[in-house]
């Protein structure tokens, strides 16, 4: 999925322990009202909204206590309930950083700046791709037909978001990846993970 021209601002969605990464689906629930109000927001204007996680000392009432990377994603279906609630599955796009808030109330709208995707080193990334599979394989994380899957990813960007989203439980200890902008230093954090399993 390459990099899209996306608005300057979109709605945001706090959660827990919860991050979206490029190239995943994450399924939502909604049913909080200003949330409600929000989806609809979002689909009338682009269908992209972000979903922020909050940070583990941040008090659990401030939705500003957040990480300031997450990744902008895009409403692919939502089928709403006769009360107002609605199922939907975001499609993640592209990591973008936080900036300023466009507005608090009733849901929360907040600047974004894209942050693309860097492969300076291209050699290299196929390399630490080839060792990152090993590893993966070696690590008996997985079933069979994903594992297969991973294998025949050609691209190592693909590859480290994959990998990272779905193979890394633990959203805090993820989060590390929608920082970096380049592919290498992706492969070479999750080589360091899947070392010590």
């Amino acid at each position: 999925m390459g990099e899209m021209t996306l608005p300057e601002s979109v709605p945001l969605i706090t959660l827990g322990q919860c991050n979206l990464f490029p190239h995943g689906l994450l399924p939502l629930y909604i049913f909080e009202p200003q949330y409600r109000e929000m989806v609809g927001y979002a689909l009338e204007h682009s269908r992209i909204m972000c979903v922020s996680t909050r940070l583990p000392a941040g008090d659990q009432d401030d939705d500003d206590a957040v990480f300031p990377y997450s990744t902008a994603g895009l409403i692919r279906a939502c089928v709403r309930g006769e009360d107002g609630t609605s199922n939907l599955i975001l499609q993640g796009l592209q990591r973008v950083r936080f900036g300023d808030w466009v507005q608090k109330e009733p849901f929360r709208i907040v600047n974004i700046e894209p942050i693309p995707s860097l492969n300076p080193q291209p050699e290299r990334a196929v390399d630490l791709q080839r060792r990152l599979k090993d590893a993966i394989a070696k690590s008996n994380i997985g079933n069979a037909q994903m594992l297969q899957q991973l294998d025949e990813t050609a691209s190592p960007e693909v590859l480290v978001d994959v990998v990272g989203y779905h193979l890394i439980p633990d959203p805090y200890a993820r989060q590390p990846l929608l920082e970096m902008d380049d592919v290498c230093d992706r492969l070479e954090f999750l080589l360091r993970a899947f070392a010590s399993v």
